[in-house]
């Protein structure tokens, strides 16, 4: 249970729940010291997931630190017996929700080069997401991106403290090795997340949910021949190729992606 004792001494009162993810659920809650809403995150802990819970509030903290225009502010962190909890500026909505309002290539450009700037500050600091889709993506009103959750995230020299992201956007190497390219891996959930933000679709074969995920067990990768058929740009489609590739030595850093092009 929540200690509602422990969140009033934070000046915290908590709205609504938001959404529960794999390792914590978002409250929308009123904050005392500045009188406005913030999202709160709890998560909770014991001995297997505190370390977990530390390693997340430090890099909410770290890359708020940094304020960067694309990454979500972290305003506290603190932990009771049976929770975590990372108090963050409140937005309107996520990127899931807002899929359909990036109809255009400009507007996904756009908000896709937010991403990629956000995650580039991550990797000039050593430090991979590993759980880059849109629902880690926070929109404001004007539909400014912030990249947001860093439940999953790990540095560049670090073993795995446990799972990692969304498997339908996660690189193949990760299905079979703890031992990978982290900044690399990040580079292909990106590949996966234009893909749809292009396309509407995965870019995998498969009706259904299920379909999809066999393939991936399965041993399935990125499959871009329907990618000729769509109306974006050539350049969209070399960045996407780019991004896609099985082998994560050929695809490009966060740098190389951002001077790509396509966004020139």
């Amino acid at each position: 249970m929540i200690n509602s004792e422990q969140l009033s001494e934070a000046e915290l009162t908590l709205c609504k729940k938001l959404r529960t993810g794999a390792n914590g659920t978002v409250f929308l809650a009123y904050y005392g010291p500045t009188k406005e809403n913030v999202a709160v995150k709890a998560i909770p802990i014991n001995n297997n997931t505190k370390e977990r819970f530390v390693l997340e509030a430090s890099a909410a903290t770290l890359f708020s630190f940094a304020a960067h225009q694309s990454i979500i502010s972290t305003i506290e962190c603190f932990n009771d017996d049976s929770f975590g909890y990372i108090v963050m500026e409140a937005m309107e909505s996520d990127l899931l929700e807002r899929m359909d309002q990036f109809e255009d290539e400009s507007s996904i450009k756009g908000v896709f080069k937010q991403i990629c700037s956000a995650i580039q500050q991550l990797h000039k600091h050593h430090v991979a997401h590993l759980d880059i889709k849109p629902e880690n993506i926070l929109l404001d009103a004007k539909n400014n991106a912030y990249l947001c959750d860093f439940g999953a995230a790990q540095s560049f020299g670090s073993n795995l403290t446990g799972p990692i992201g969304t498997v339908y956007y996660n690189a193949p190497e990760t299905r079979v090795s703890d031992d990978f390219d982290k900044a690399a891996a990040d580079m292909f959930s990106l590949g996966v997340l234009l893909y749809i933000l292009l396309t509407g679709t995965f870019p995998y074969p498969g009706e259904s949910e299920d379909e999809v995920l066999a393939y991936l067990h399965s041993g399935g990768t990125a499959c871009l021949d329907d990618l000729y058929d769509e109306p974006c740009s050539a350049q969209a489609k070399n960045l996407l190729h780019s991004l896609l590739q099985t082998n994560p030595s050929k695809r490009p850093t966060i740098s190389e992606a951002l001077a790509h092009a396509w966004f020139c």
